[in-house]
């Protein structure tokens, strides 16, 4: 049978875990030990020679009395360790008699006090004959006085050397320092540095410095902005403080902006209103120029109004009578008209009078030659005279015996077309539905009153009717006849305003007994790609086909 292999000792020697401890009077010590790093070992390898140090031992003073023992009465003297102050012996003492020794006399000096001899117990220090003290008084300079031999001053004490003319001795005193002298200065705080008291000694030039007040701070306000111009540099907002005038944000060039100029073409004066030329308006300064590049300032563009170009006077007839007949003249122009009695004139005035009045009233509204137009062609009413018929184009003239249903005939005329569309609304703007159903659209003209009347078509008439009447609220009927991949629009007009709606038809579902309804799939070229479906010919799109082969096989065939 083998023998175990004996244990090796490992240690940290960079790290003990044992710290050294010194041995006392009573207690020994040891120095630094390692522990085997080995967990189940606990061998200690100690510092050489010290794995013990043998305890130090008591060392005694001699017998020491307590305070206030004293002879005559008695009591416990003591030993103490010098090293530890632990007791370590202790003895009664009887009562006996004290053990005097002399104290001797001192003789008195300047610096010296004097004494007479007397006398105190050797073991208890008891005063047994207390001494009487005489005073030294100290030196006294003779009569040559004090010599400076350091000079006081703010800060550090002086010193002066005489000589005692009683005991002949040389001797020296010091001589206080001054202190400081100061003169004070108040320094006021400003924007950014506090203000203080500063003191300055008289004497030596000493500076402190207390009291101090804190910076106020800028105050700051704006350096109000100059916007650039077309010719001239403008300067952003800066900042400057109002305390001590320092500029805190300079102000920044902005450079000066250039003209920019756009065109304005030129518009032709009207009979009442004047136009202007071509020219070009700067948009920032508006300064007018004759040229785009801005290189000719002008300051008039405008062309004067034309003035009105009226036709003749013309007799509007209103009745038989002729006080009703009324004159009427026409600008070629603007189609803009005057008005003035016939015959018999006003009191004062031939524009005036209850015909003419009544007239304007109703002529006043039609402000354009266009909607004149409009005016006499849906009211068959045609002027009687020339000068109507030349602006008009309206040659037919009204025979004598309907004069007087003129007014009449114009009245109803014009409020016939006094308002026209101007706007056209539905109430949808997309609806869906399948074949054979019905749809109600409903169309809202604005103004309100509009007389004109509603038309409704459709882009796809195969696909879808639409069938309708009415003004203002007219409603439109849509009939789905079939469906249609094209997309179906509903469109509603009136007075040349439209607006459309949307129709989606639902795909017929399949009948799967049909098989009509089954498609037909299409027949395949056994050279097409699998991916796009197309003959690759040709060295490139051989070259498209090997990816697209590649394709097919990654994310399935297409074709």
């Amino acid at each position: 049978m083998n023998a175990p292999t004996p244990h090796v000792h490992t240690y940290d020697l960079d790290h003990p875990d044992i710290e050294a401890k010194e041995p006392t009077c009573t207690e020994t010590g040891h120095g630094v030990g390692w522990t085997c790093t080995n967990p189940t070992c606990n061998e200690v390898m100690w510092e050489s020679g010290k794995a013990t140090i043998p305890a130090l031992g008591h060392v005694e003073s001699d017998w020491q009395y307590p305070d206030g023992f004293d002879c005559e009465v008695g009591g416990n003297r003591f030993k103490l360790c010098t090293r530890c102050g632990q007791p370590t012996a202790t003895e009664p003492i009887e009562g006996r008699a004290h053990t005097p020794v002399i104290d001797p006399e001192v003789t008195k000096t300047c610096t010296v006090d004097g004494k007479t001899a007397g006398k105190h117990c050797d073991v208890c220090g008891k005063i047994l004959t207390p001494q009487i003290i005489f005073p030294a008084q100290g030196h006294k300079a003779d009569a040559n006085g004090f010599t400076v031999t350091k000079a006081a001053t703010c800060t550090e004490d002086g010193e002066e050397t005489a000589t005692c003319g009683i005991c002949g001795e040389s001797f020296s005193r010091i001589t206080p320092a001054t202190g400081h002298c100061y003169e004070s200065t108040i320094v006021e705080p400003t924007c950014v540095t506090d203000g203080f008291t500063r003191y300055v000694c008289t004497a030596c030039g000493d500076t402190k410095e207390t009291d101090f007040i804190y910076a106020k701070g800028h105050q700051l306000v704006d350096i109000p902005s100059v916007l650039a111009t077309c010719l001239e540099d403008g300067k952003t907002t800066g900042k400057i403080c109002t305390n001590c005038g320092e500029i805190i944000v300079p102000q920044e060039i902005v450079p000066k902006t250039g003209h920019s100029l756009v065109r304005i073409e030129r518009q032709e004066p009207t009979c009442l209103e004047n136009g202007h030329v071509e020219h070009w308006k700067c948009t920032y300064c508006a300064q007018l120029f004759a040229d785009d590049e801005g290189n000719n300032e002008i300051d008039q563009v405008s062309i004067p109004a034309t003035g009105h170009t009226f036709t003749p006077w013309s007799r509007f007839v209103m009745a038989e009578d002729a006080a009703y007949e009324v004159e009427i003249r026409f600008c070629k122009v603007c189609g803009d008209y005057e008005l003035r009695q016939a015959g018999t004139p006003g009191p004062s005035d031939p524009s005036h009078g209850p015909n003419v009045t009544n007239l304007r009233t109703i002529f006043d509204q039609i402000p354009k030659k266009d909607q004149w137009d409009q005016f006499i062609d849906s009211s068959k009413l045609a002027p009687h005279y020339d000068a109507a018929a030349e602006l008009l184009a309206a040659p037919s003239l009204y025979s004598q015996s309907n004069v007087d249903q003129t007014a009449t005939a114009l009245k109803a005329a014009w409020d016939a077309i006094r308002y026209h569309t101007t706007d056209i609304r539905l109430d949808q703007t997309s609806v869906t539905g399948a074949v054979g159903e019905t749809i109600t659209l409903h169309a809202t003209l604005n103004p309100d009153k509009a007389g004109d009347p509603v038309e409704w078509v459709t882009n796809v008439p195969d696909a879808a009717s639409v069938t309708g009447s009415g003004e203002n609220k007219a409603t439109g009927t849509i009939m789905i006849l079939q469906y249609s991949t094209q997309p179906v629009t509903i469109t509603a007009l009136s007075n040349g305003h439209n607006v459309s709606c949307t129709l989606q038809i639902s795909k017929p579902e399949p009948d799967p007994t049909d098989p009509a309804t089954e498609p037909d799939a299409p027949e395949r070229d056994p050279d097409a790609c699998p991916w796009c479906g197309q003959v690759h010919e040709g060295f490139f799109q051989s070259i498209v086909g090997w990816f697209h082969s590649i394709f097919a096989r990654l994310f399935g065939a297409k074709y």
